[in-house]
């Protein structure tokens, strides 16, 4: 598998990962990343992979999942405390139906805490949807520790994880880092591509 960071031209790409997943979640009967949700539209998404926060997955040179890693924590959840300590946060970890199953979005997770030490943060968070129990139970069986549960106004999401951030070989040998490429520029929001059934791991 490889993995780079997106550019602006590569917004219909995660965008489709993302709408696909959430399609997913929805008939699986999970209220998580709703709909019209702004933090799953063009400008929200577009302004994370301009800050270089979004990084995708490709298998055979197609995509099989994103991930986006910040600095920057969210303050509806993280106390001013949290966020002066040195972190990376985890947001929209997605993976396609079609390479469920193979561990991907567990080693993608173990590659996260890897780049976070490279960077010289001390731990890497998370916020995952208060309802979504099973991706919860999910983050704990990957080893990441339940920190606390916010409830933010007019924010669904908030039951709060967090894990250390550590070297880890086997992670970073299982993903060929490649340089940004360039790649044709969309010209048009419109709707994102249709992918097979996702799944989240």
């Amino acid at each position: 598998m490889t993995i780079r960071r997106a550019v602006p031209g590569d917004l219909r790409t995660v965008l489709g990962v993302l709408h696909s997943v959430a399609d997913w979640l929805h008939r699986e009967g999970i209220d998580q990343w709703r709909e019209g949700s702004p933090s799953l539209g063009s400008a929200a998404v577009g302004r994370q992979i301009e800050r270089g926060d979004f990084w995708l997955v490709g298998e055979y040179l197609n995509p099989v999942a994103v991930i986006a890693l910040s600095t920057v924590g969210d303050a509806d959840f993280w106390s001013p405390r949290d966020l002066a300590d040195p972190a990376v946060y985890v947001s929209k970890a997605a993976v396609l139906r079609c390479a469920a199953g193979r561990g991907i979005g567990a080693m993608l997770l173990r590659w996260a805490c890897d780049h976070a030490a490279a960077e010289g943060a001390v731990s890497v968070r998370l916020d995952v949807w208060k309802t979504n129990t099973e991706l919860q139970d999910y983050y704990r069986r990957q080893g990441w520790q339940y920190y606390i549960t916010v409830d933010a106004p007019g924010r669904n999401s908030g039951a709060l994880f967090c894990r250390r951030a550590k070297a880890d070989l086997e992670a970073r040998e299982a993903f060929t880092l490649l340089e940004p490429v360039a790649v044709e520029a969309v010209t048009s929001a419109g709707e994102p591509p249709t992918h097979s059934e996702p799944d989240l791991e």
